[in-house]
């Protein structure tokens, strides 16, 4: 599959953590790990693409600050995530080569701003 075309940042816990962090390690992986932190604090405003791989997240809370912070937010295509589809910011994804289409877009332009409409 190939490496994503960025160092990826990963913020945030949770039960399966430390199988992410393994199994990183073992596909040698450019990930860094920190721990959850404020979205609305100056660490994660720098950051314009947001990544939300959940598929159990049922508020996808951390997707709707996303958006309404204007970064883009990649995520997969899943029932849980169909809400998040009518914004132009939304870079879905159903496979991992298209996962890593979608970041490499997003690291080559600019989020929009957030519409009227939307």
């Amino acid at each position: 599959l190939g490496q994503p075309p960025t160092h990826v940042d990963v913020y945030g816990g949770g039960e399966d953590l430390a199988e992410v962090e393994v199994e990183a390690a073992a596909r040698e992986l450019r990930l860094s790990f920190f721990p959850p932190t404020d979205h609305s604090g100056a660490t994660l405003r720098r950051y314009k693409v947001f990544i939300n791989p959940s598929q159990s997240e049922v508020l996808s809370t951390t997707t709707a600050e996303a958006l309404a912070m204007g970064k883009f937010v990649v995520v997969q295509r899943h029932p849980s995530n169909d809400f998040f589809m009518q914004f132009r910011n939304t870079l879905p994804y159903d496979t991992p080569e298209e996962f890593l289409q979608q970041l490499q877009a997003a690291l080559d332009s600019e989020p929009e701003p957030l519409s009227a409409e939307e």
